[in-house]
């Protein structure tokens, strides 16, 4: 198995990235840094689409990501990576108010706090007309647009702010029932997604369009606004998801004037034809091993004798699992996906990933020194006796 350095770095950083699932920001609303990112990004969507305000959408959401990582690990040594250069000068551009896009990326910040704040004191206390009128005037007087011209705007941010409240339903009690005060929402699992595309690409040197990919991952789940999260054991087939899901996407996109764009990037995901939505996708499904691997690791999944509830475990494939010796948790989500991965050679490296994330603890990755040999160690060990 080759690149397991590149490897180790990615999962590293991914670990980090990680506890800004439960860091967070503002105590007093409780939502994650991860949760309140997903909230700049998608009102720096919705804005763009309105009216075009960056130039480089997809810089912008890397600028509000990589900034917000930096403040959480300042020290951390971006200039290991292959586009670590890039990222460095993007994280500098955020932090400066003079720049246009530094403007940008302040005010997209301030909008999601504000309009989170707003949101939460009065969506139970005025008409739902009300809250649109109140929400798009404070769009309004940061984008001096009239606020008439707000509304679909805050309407799509509207929609999309449940996504920070909303649980995965993996995590659930008719699921792995994880014990933990903090729960990974849908909008955490976005961020996961996007911190794994931009470090993946950075290492790999994928050729392909990577502003498609993180502009497709941005809105990857929205229509998951009005449905929830659905999984594989759902008692919901893979076609009928589709179905209700591309509904609820056309409803939450509402009448934004880039509302074909975005539906032709989640159709072109959903297909999985195309190198870019073959790799969000890979992206996507490996951001969910991760966090199960993450939960397994810190002891926050039970036994697999303490799953009576789990509707997971009356599937024959689990139970066959269980009988060839699952005996974790993660043991399960890796037979199940270990084959998701297999024989792709245009992105070889998440089968290799997912090998390498069953032999070792993510949370040993996340150090204060600049290397950690240990883990590449313990693989390298494990590699050599496998062959």
């Amino acid at each position: 198995m080759g690149k397991v350095d590149e490897i180790i770095k990615i999962l590293s950083f991914y670990s980090r990235v990680n506890t800004l699932k439960e860091a967070t920001l503002d105590e007093q609303n409780n939502y994650s840094i991860a949760s309140q990112l997903f909230g700049s990004m998608i009102l720096a969507t919705a804005i763009n689409s309105e009216y075009k305000e960056a130039d480089d959408l997809s810089k912008i959401y890397r600028m509000l990501f990589l900034s917000e990582f930096n403040k959480q690990y300042p020290n951390y040594d971006f200039g290991t990576f292959k586009l670590g250069e890039q990222y460095i000068e993007e994280i500098a551009e955020a932090k400066d108010t003079k720049s246009y896009d530094g403007k940008l990326v302040y005010k997209y910040k301030m909008l999601d706090s504000l309009l989170t704040r707003i949101i939460i004191e009065k969506e139970n206390k005025v008409s739902p007309s009300q809250l649109i009128k109140e929400g798009s005037s404070i769009i309004s007087s940061l984008c001096d647009i009239q606020p008439v011209k707000c509304e679909e705007i805050f309407k799509f941010y509207h929609s999309n702010f449940k996504l920070k409240n909303k649980m995965r339903s993996a995590w659930d009690n008719k699921h792995w029932n994880v014990k933990s005060d903090k729960i990974e929402t849908i909008a955490d699992h976005i961020i996961g997604v996007f911190a794994l595309a931009v470090i993946m690409y950075s290492e790999n040197n994928y050729n392909i369009d990577i502003d498609k990919v993180l502009e497709t991952i941005v809105i990857h789940e929205i229509g998951e606004a009005l449905i929830g999260d659905i999984t594989p054991f759902d008692d919901i087939t893979a076609e009928q998801k589709i179905e209700i899901e591309h509904k609820a996407m056309i409803e939450v996109l509402g009448n934004l004037r880039n509302k074909e764009k975005k539906l032709s990037l989640l159709y072109e995901f959903d297909e999985r034809k195309t190198p870019e939505a073959k790799f969000t996708y890979y992206c996507d499904k490996m951001e969910a091993d991760l966090q199960a691997k993450i939960y397994q690791d810190k002891g926050l999944h039970h036994s697999l004798d303490e799953q009576s509830n789990n509707c997971v475990f009356k599937y024959p494939e689990i139970q066959e699992m269980l009988k060839q010796g699952a005996s974790t948790a993660f043991d399960i989500w890796y037979e199940w996906d270990k084959n998701r991965y297999a024989g792709d050679n245009d992105f070889p490296e998440f089968s290799n990933m997912l090998e390498i994330v069953r032999m070792c603890n993510l949370m040993n990755l996340i150090v204060d020194k600049k290397e950690n040999n240990a883990p590449k160690r313990k693989i390298m060990q494990i590699l050599k006796k496998q062959r």
